[in-house]
């Protein structure tokens, strides 16, 4: 994705400025998907721009934003934020939308200031907390989690899908940066936990996941990490080094692979000392 503006916008004149919008449209496009109803209701008095509501019906369900800014250079302002049953294509960047499909209920607010694109998102602050349920994630089927990683560590993708029961996480913005310590994923027997940030400013991701448990019928449980830009995310094992790489598999095979480490240097240790000559035992 292109990265955000940095062309200069002139708030000032905007302060002198006297508001008083009142829109309704039954129809809207918006990033090629239809809005059925928009109301957006504005007024400017004295410098402060203040939004008392902007209403989107989206497929089943509905936008509210409200908010008020301090409209100067540099722009500062806040919105509150109500989301409910908004299907994730309209609220994810392309990239992770494509992945995750489900309809996410969002609460929270946001702060901002500036006076380009880029440093309004750079700004970003406040809270987010967003759930979803009876959803899917598409290109991974975590119920087969050993055919997952193994495709995984081939490069390939993993394949399949996973359906979602329930998906919940609560994030915290901090200039620009969303983090999160809490994102649930429940699926059938199976339970995903994650944590991590969302560059906004830098449109990037650093996340790592990973299963509570293994999953029934395996052993696997080992972690992932989801690194890179938005528009094109790497899935990959969270092995760090070649040492945590075997531990890492060790654990999740259930010690399978340092059982069959000390098998192979039992066997050697074994062919060792029947290679050694017999030393015949003098009787004085």
């Amino acid at each position: 994705a292109a990265g955000w503006s940095t062309q200069y916008i002139d708030f000032a004149p905007l302060a002198a400025m006297g508001l008083d919008v009142d829109v309704a449209a039954s129809e809207v496009r918006w990033k090629g998907k239809n809005i059925r109803q928009t109301n957006l209701r504005l007024k400017n008095e004295g410098g402060i721009l203040t939004l008392e509501g902007l209403n989107m019906n989206i497929g089943d369900g509905f936008v509210r934003l409200t908010g008020r800014a301090d409209v100067g250079n540099p722009l500062r302002g806040q919105l509150d934020l109500k989301v409910q049953q908004v299907p994730s294509s309209f609220l994810l960047p392309e990239r992770l939308g494509q992945v995750v499909e489900a309809p996410f209920n969002v609460e929270g607010q946001l702060l901002f200031t500036g006076n380009t694109e880029a440093e309004l998102v750079g700004s970003l602050g406040g809270n987010l907390a967003m759930a979803a349920k009876e959803g899917r994630l598409k290109g991974v089927n975590l119920g087969d989690l050993n055919r997952a990683m193994l495709r995984l560590f081939q490069g390939k993708d993993a394949g399949g899908e996973t359906a979602i029961e329930v998906l919940s996480a609560n994030w915290v913005l901090e200039n620009g940066i969303a983090s999160n310590t809490d994102l649930l994923l429940r699926s059938g027997p199976l339970t995903i936990k994650g944590k991590g940030k969302l560059d906004l400013a830098k449109q990037a991701i650093s996340y790592r996941v990973w299963p509570e448990s293994a999953v029934p019928g395996t052993k696997v449980n080992l972690p992932v990490s989801i690194v890179g830009p938005w528009a094109a995310p790497k899935v990959v094992p969270d092995i760090l080094t070649p040492k945590g790489a075997l531990q890492a598999v060790d654990k999740a095979l259930d010690g399978q692979v340092s059982a069959a480490v000390e098998r192979i240097f039992d066997k050697a240790a074994a062919k060792a000392e029947a290679a050694q000559p017999v030393v015949p035992v003098l009787p004085f």
